[in-house]
């Protein structure tokens, strides 16, 4: 099985750059499944909804969120609508959208978790430890892999998660970064 990450598409050319690579990309590499942090996708916004289907189109499965999913607006109703876009968990319940997703990979459930740091970050959310504690609880016995893309500035936090999670999310992934790792 292979499963494909990608951090923050930027603007119109990583958009671009999916479109014409991806797919045989995937192809060549045997990939199954791709998620990928789109919440850059408008160019520093969230993607407008027609954003984010050329990424879906382009060969991305599963479209992760993080501190500027709600920037654009017009998103808003269509992540309560999309199965595969996920804003991050730790936003208040009353958020558009949820924060995980089921994906398929051969004939296993992938649970999708999107979560956002909060060292250094806006807005302040609920902790993203207890966040995930609740969810992985809550659908404990409906999947067969949890993966998690964790939006957040300081790797050292990232890296705190990990350790946390170990044993419960099969994998981790980190997004957003704007520092070096020597934080």
């Amino acid at each position: 099985m292979k499963l494909l990450a990608i951090g923050d598409i930027t603007g119109q050319n990583g958009v671009d750059h999916l479109k014409e690579r991806l797919w045989s990309y995937r192809k060549s590499e045997g990939i199954e499944l791709v998620i990928a942090n789109a919440e850059n996708a408008g160019f520093i916004s969230g993607p407008s909804p027609a954003t984010a289907e050329e990424i879906l189109l382009a060969g991305v499965d599963v479209l992760t969120g993080g501190n500027h999913i709600f920037q654009n607006y017009d998103l808003w109703s269509y992540l309560d609508g999309s199965d595969r876009i996920v804003r991050p968990i730790n936003y208040p319940a009353e958020a558009p959208g949820k924060g995980f997703t089921y994906a398929d990979l051969c004939g296993y459930r992938v649970l999708v978790i999107s979560a956002l740091g909060r060292s250094y970050m806006q807005p302040e959310l609920d902790c993203p430890f207890r966040a995930i504690d609740r969810l992985l609880a809550s659908e404990q016995g409906r999947f067969d892999f949890a993966v998690l893309d964790f939006h957040a500035e300081a790797t050292a936090e990232k890296k705190a998660l990990g350790y946390y999670l170990d044993g419960r999310v099969d994998v981790i992934w980190g997004t957003h970064t704007h520092v070096q790792t020597a934080d």
